[in-house]
């Protein structure tokens, strides 16, 4: 197979995911994902669905156990920052600069989190699909 092939191959992939890692996660579970475990798994399970319906069972499985992980730690963190942005708004005299400072860490964090999800997505598929040694 042609690495265009796998490339577009890949570039669906991609989509796939923002379909079901934004789409489809409801507010209450994008929310909740952070501090309840049931809105993490609600997310995961609808997530992890829609990506064995697209990749086979197996790489559903793949998926929901380090997508489970990569949230849990990530939602954690990003909620955290997002309290310092609301709790710096809050304050009597407000300080722009750690505020700007709290939302870029803020979208770094899930920036970071994207990073993660998609280079497990790349490495599992170019694993299960054996694409690794071929290319």
């Amino acid at each position: 197979m042609t690495t265009d092939i796998i490339a577009v191959r890949i570039l669906i992939l991609m989509l796939v995911h923002f379909v079901a890692d934004f789409c489809l996660q409801t507010s209450e579970q994008a929310a909740g994902k952070s501090s309840s475990n049931q809105a993490l798994a609600a997310h995961v399970f609808f997530y992890s669905v829609v990506m064995a319906i697209f990749y086979g069972w197996q790489f559903g499985v793949i998926t929901a156990a380090i997508h489970s992980i990569t949230d849990w730690n990530t939602s954690r963190i990003s909620s955290r920052l997002w309290t310092a942005v609301e709790q710096d708004r809050l304050r009597v005299v407000p300080d722009p600069v750690k505020k700007a400072e709290d939302i870029h860490m803020f979208f770094v964090m899930i920036g970071f989190d994207q990073y993660l999800h998609l280079v497990q997505l790349v490495l599992t598929y170019l694993y299960l699909f054996n694409y690794g040694g071929s290319m």
